[in-house]
């Protein structure tokens, strides 16, 4: 049967309208591009054997952030801090996304993901671009950390998730101590993603981070094979424990895991515990 409709996209944001052409004749260095007469549109071919497309469409107008996804990026970017500023300068921005009413049975959304990906470095070529955004993963990155980082984990043979994926903290003032931190964004890969709570006198969260990303990654490659209840070893070389969450700390609304150092789960703080799924 066929599969719904993708979820894959980028946006580039940019400081000026970029003219269409602009946009194709960068995209022509690489790509097989076809314009439409539905202008400001241009189509990059992708698996021309299923008739799909990338369509590339340009909006003269700020990002419309009404999930507050560009603003959280920019608050906290794991991977490019210096991108901030490109939420606020932003006055344009193209959208990428495939151009198909649903997926063929053969779908792969890394694949997808990493052609999209290969698109908007192109289009991150013309004057006036300030940053690739993925909204779904809130992502915000310069050119110069998106090639960076591209090349290094293409040189490793790695899966470039943090292009795609963020890792997000947060804590409370009314326990000090303890704080919360998320992956958003594994859903474009069909991977749940993981949330972490724990207390920063006993935890580091780059520690931490460093860890939500590996289990990211297993994710990725063994699928959901991590079930609540599962326990593994975790930062600080402990066992933590899986726990479901079905309401998550961090937008978006979705189901994630939640780990906690299992000695400590009893102790932690109730709105950690939030949104626990019954066992």
């Amino acid at each position: 049967m066929p599969k719904g409709p993708s979820t894959a996209r980028a946006i580039l944001l940019f400081e000026n309208t970029p003219s269409l052409e602009a946009i194709v004749n960068a995209l022509r260095r690489s790509f097989d591009v076809v314009r439409t007469d539905e202008a400001p549109v241009a189509l990059v071919a992708y698996r021309p054997e299923v008739n799909g497309h990338v369509l590339a469409e340009v909006r003269a107008a700020r990002w419309p952030d009404d999930t507050g996804a560009l603003e959280r990026a920019a608050m906290m970017s794991s991977l490019c801090p210096d991108a901030a500023p490109a939420a606020e300068q932003h006055r344009a921005f193209v959208t990428l996304r495939p151009d198909a009413p649903v997926m063929p049975d053969d779908h792969d959304a890394l694949h997808e993901l990493r052609f999209i990906t290969s698109v908007a470095r192109a289009v991150l070529d013309v004057p006036g671009a300030l940053a690739y955004f993925n909204p779904d993963g809130e992502v915000l990155c310069n050119t110069s950390t998106f090639d960076d980082y591209l090349t290094f984990q293409s040189r490793h043979g790695q899966v470039p998730i943090d292009l795609w994926s963020n890792v997000r903290l947060i804590g409370r003032e009314e326990d000090a101590d303890w704080v919360a931190m998320d992956t958003i964004g594994m859903a474009q890969l069909g991977v749940q993603d993981v949330e972490a709570c724990f207390p920063t006198t006993t935890h580091a969260p780059n520690e931490v981070s460093a860890w939500l990303r590996n289990i990211a990654h297993y994710l990725l490659e063994k699928g959901p094979v991590i079930k609540p209840g599962d326990t593994t070893t975790g930062p600080g070389n402990v066992p933590w424990q899986a726990l479901p969450a079905d309401e998550p700390l961090l937008p978006a609304i979705r189901p994630t895991l939640r780990w906690f150092p299992a000695k400590l789960v009893a102790k932690a703080p109730e709105w950690t515990l939030e949104g626990l799924a019954d066992e």
